[in-house]
Formats: structure tokens, C-alpha cells, sequence
């Protein structure tokens, strides 16, 4: 009888061991598998960058919207901090702020999309008689979407 008992504690034992073993290898496949749909995700996310530009050859400063992920970016909203006036001039449906990619959400923002808008020459900008109220030289531009 004291045999049978022993075999009997030592595979209680050794169940209960892998028991514990199979128990930390589904926690760490549970951990990758998480771990790889994050970078999953990274990868095909829409990513929406904000730039300005200069056109070459020329003087006029741009700027430049556009999706460089790899999906589509849903219910773009473009906000700007401050008035712009394009080119220096205060005039109806002029303001950058005015333009209807910052007035409403975008519904649908594709992989390679670009929106491009003319902002004024450097010396409009930059310049010594630059009026910082209609052609601030720096303002920030938020893109927010899903």
C-alpha cells in the first residue's frame, strides 16, 4: 500500500507542476499575442502629418496636410490657433482659418491624400513691415481623428 500512496503524492505533484507550466506558457502567448496586435495596429494606423513648405523656385511658403499611414483616417477635424490671412490680405474667404478643412470634419481622409494650402511669400511673413495680426509667423495647426 505504501507504494501505490507514493506514486499516487508524486503525480499529484507532478500534475500540479505542469499544471503551473502550462498555466505561465498561456500567460506569455496571451502577452505576445497582445503585443503583436499593438504593433499591428502601429503599423496600418492612419497617420496624419502637419507641415509648411516652400515650393522651389519660388518664395511662397505653403502648407501641407496630409495621410502618410496606411489607412484611413476617420473624421478628420483640422484646428488652427490663430487668424491667417493668405498673403497678408483681409478679405473675404481669405483666412486659412476661414477655409471649410478647418471650419468642418473631413469624413474620410485616404493613404496618400494630401491638402495643400498657399500661405503668403516669406517677406509677408518674415519681413520687417510683416503684420504678425493677418501672417503670424508661427501658429499651431491640431489634426485629431479615429
Amino acid at each position: 500500500m505504501a507504494v501505490m500512496e507514493v506514486l499516487t503524492g508524486a503525480s499529484v505533484i507532478i500534475t500540479t507542476v505542469f499544471a503551473y507550466l502550462t498555466w505561465r506558457m498561456v500567460s506569455i502567448s496571451q502577452a505576445t499575442f497582445s503585443e503583436v496586435q499593438d504593433q499591428t495596429w502601429n503599423a496600418h494606423r492612419p497617420r496624419v502629418l502637419v507641415e509648411p513648405y516652400a515650393r522651389p523656385h519660388t518664395n511662397i511658403f505653403y502648407l501641407r496636410i496630409r495621410n502618410v499611414g496606411s489607412s484611413t483616417a476617420s473624421d478628420l477635424t483640422l484646428k488652427i490657433d490663430k487668424e491667417f490671412w493668405k498673403f497678408g490680405e483681409k478679405r473675404d474667404n481669405n483666412g486659412l482659418h476661414l477655409q471649410y478643412a478647418f471650419q468642418k470634419p473631413l469624413v474620410a481622409f485616404h493613404p496618400g491624400q494630401d491638402l495643400r494650402f498657399a500661405l503668403a511669400q516669406g517677406f509677408t511673413i518674415f519681413g520687417v513691415q510683416s503684420d504678425p495680426a493677418l501672417c503670424p509667423a508661427e501658429f499651431t495647426v491640431s489634426a485629431s481623428y479615429s
